[in-house]
């Protein structure tokens, strides 16, 4: 996979600041097989979708730090932030910072933030 970056980049990400990474020449699902205990995505055929365009984002903005989602302790570690995001979504949510209509959506967002590495 290769993404190019569009000028004004944030040195400490290397992603676009008020712009977009345009992605291209994506790699197809990996048939990877889902890690611990998580049941494996279903592949894939190449059709855009909003999943499959979270995942390759993602990728990229690992890839511009020399990391990628595809190596196991990568992907732990990703999988580690999303679970801490949805802590916190659940404290805001039992606040009454988010409504129960705002959680589930958000929570529907980090589900499918958690599939990204397997669509790799």
């Amino acid at each position: 996979m290769s993404a190019e970056r569009l000028p004004d980049t944030d040195a400490g990400t290397g992603i676009g600041t008020g712009s977009v990474i345009r992605l291209s020449d994506h790699q197809t699902a990996r048939g990877r097989q889902g890690g611990g205990d998580r049941p494996p995505v279903a592949a894939h055929d190449d059709t855009p979708s909003p999943e499959l365009d979270l995942a390759f984002t993602a990728e990229a903005m690992y890839r511009a730090r020399k990391r990628t989602l595809t190596d196991p302790a990568t992907e732990e570690a990703f999988l580690i932030a999303i679970d801490t995001v949805a802590l916190v979504l659940r404290g805001a949510a039992a606040q009454g910072v988010v409504d129960d209509d705002q959680h589930k959506i958000l929570s529907g967002m980090l589900t499918n933030m958690q599939n990204t590495a397997r669509l790799l």
